[in-house]
């Protein structure tokens, strides 16, 4: 078992790079390359068999990636802005795919992201850091049940409470 694996946001799939397995030729279609990793392959609803590594959407793309970082069962996930390249219906449709995957394995994972709703949607607990040098400023627990509910007050009030800390709450000095 490994003691951690990363997925970032610039890991992409090329021509040159297989899918799930190295000794498979690159250019072979999905199903070749997904043969010997079918149940990882539902958890992340990857249903591409007939497709070539360079036609799947970004979506796939990140499915695929985590599916690759999964493979050895680490103890820590580290996601760098793994979702950061997706349209929003895509990366809230991930996220979602991401917490079951936490419910399922219970693995440990820590995400660096620029997005406060997805921070506080898919945290226990938020740190923010200062420019540079990069340190922690500020932990928040977020205390909120799941599922969570972008929409609810104290969702609302996270928010509101980190912009403010940013300094991006739009409020004008009088």
């Amino acid at each position: 078992m490994n003691a951690a694996t990363a997925v970032f946001a610039a890991e992409s799939l090329s021509r040159n790079r297989p899918i799930s397995n190295p000794r498979f030729l690159p250019r072979k279609r999905m199903a070749i390359n997904f043969r010997f990793s079918r149940p990882r392959n539902a958890i992340f609803g990857i249903n591409a068999a007939n497709a070539y590594p360079h036609h799947l959407s970004g979506g796939m793309a990140q499915r695929v990636a985590l599916a690759r970082a999964l493979i050895n069962h680490p103890k820590v996930l580290l996601l760098d802005e793994p979702l950061g390249a997706l349209g929003a219906f895509t990366r809230m449709r991930m996220q979602d795919e991401v917490l079951r995957l936490w419910e399922n394995r219970r693995t440990t994972m820590l995400l660096v992201t620029h997005d406060i709703d997805e921070a506080i949607y898919m945290s226990h607990r938020i740190l923010i850091m200062t420019q540079a040098p990069g340190r922690i400023d500020r932990e928040i627990d977020i205390d909120l049940a799941r599922p969570r509910d972008r929409t609810s007050d104290s969702f609302l009030r996270f928010r509101s409470e980190i912009l403010e800390h940013l300094h991006f709450a739009g409020k004008t000095a009088a």
